[in-house]
């Protein structure tokens, strides 16, 4: 697997592809994290279609139906089911890669 660093809005991201992890949706994670603080609290990017959604990874998701997007709770259990390791990314503590090959090995 190769790791792709991407500008998503003007984040460098790297991406779970909907392929990779089984969802409908690509699953995008910050690759600057808590070094930059440019939001508020650790996040993911959900790309569905022409939107891209910011999912806080708190303890508990906070499932929003008002999103509109189908699957919403299947992305949000996968989140929760990988949250220790998309944490420890956003904290540096490990890479992209070591991220990605977590989610992708154990979903």
């Amino acid at each position: 697997m190769d790791i792709e660093i991407i500008a998503l809005d003007f984040f460098d991201v790297c991406c779970a592809t909907k392929e990779e992890t089984g969802l409908h949706c690509d699953i995008y994670f910050d690759s600057v994290g808590a070094d930059e603080k440019r939001t508020s609290r650790p996040s993911v990017f959900v790309a569905v279609e022409d939107k891209v959604i910011v999912i806080p990874v708190t303890s508990e998701p906070d499932i929003k139906f008002e999103y509109g997007v189908p699957g919403m709770i299947e992305i949000f259990s996968w989140i929760k089911t990988n949250k220790d390791y998309i944490l420890r990314h956003w904290n540096k503590e490990i890479t992209d890669r070591e991220l990605l090959n977590y989610v992708l090995r154990n979903n």
